[in-house]
């Protein structure tokens, strides 16, 4: 009998670190846009795979099948779901490839306010030949400060940067 408690105390210890794992990764979503780089967040999600595996090896294959596929299927949820404006921003942006027009570009990222730096050129038809462009992720106040810089060079994009906010 005791060893029936221990070993439900010992599974609903591995899912409340599985839980918190989960709070960790939503948090640093929230924060950062984390789950947009697909190899930290495969690398987060084996990790813990593993440690709630490894820990629940002991425990019945109904309990090790839940905990596991409820915890990789929130993961997922996370990876796809936009929580804000900033990983939406933030997967525009990584679309962006050094070598691509300055059109293509701007094509990208059309849906964000757009500033043109006070040193560009320009050609005949208006698209940018030499300068940097910026992008701003939102025009609310208490998430403006994220941008996107690129860099161009003979109409096409040389170089790419973020600053978060």
């Amino acid at each position: 009998m005791t060893s029936t408690y221990q070993n439900r105390g010992g599974v609903l210890g591995v899912g409340l670190l599985l839980l918190i794992a989960l709070g960790i990764f939503m948090l640093f979503d929230v924060e950062i846009a984390l789950s947009i780089n697909t190899y930290i967040t495969l690398a987060y999600t084996a990790f813990w795979l593993l440690i709630g595996f490894l820990l629940l090896r002991r425990s019945p294959k109904r309990y090790k099948l839940t905990f596991l596929t409820i915890f990789l299927c929130a993961i997922l949820a996370v990876y796809f779901v936009d929580w804000n404006g900033r990983k939406h921003f933030l997967r525009a942006f990584q679309r962006i490839e050094v070598g691509m027009t300055a059109a293509q570009a701007d094509e990208t990222m059309d849906s964000y306010t757009k500033f043109v730096g006070p040193t560009t050129q320009f050609d005949t038809q208006g698209q940018v030949m030499t300068g940097k462009i910026s992008y701003r992720s939102s025009q609310q106040n208490w998430n403006d400060s994220d941008v996107a810089i690129l860099t161009i060079e003979d109409g096409r994009v040389v170089e790419v940067s973020y600053h978060p906010d």
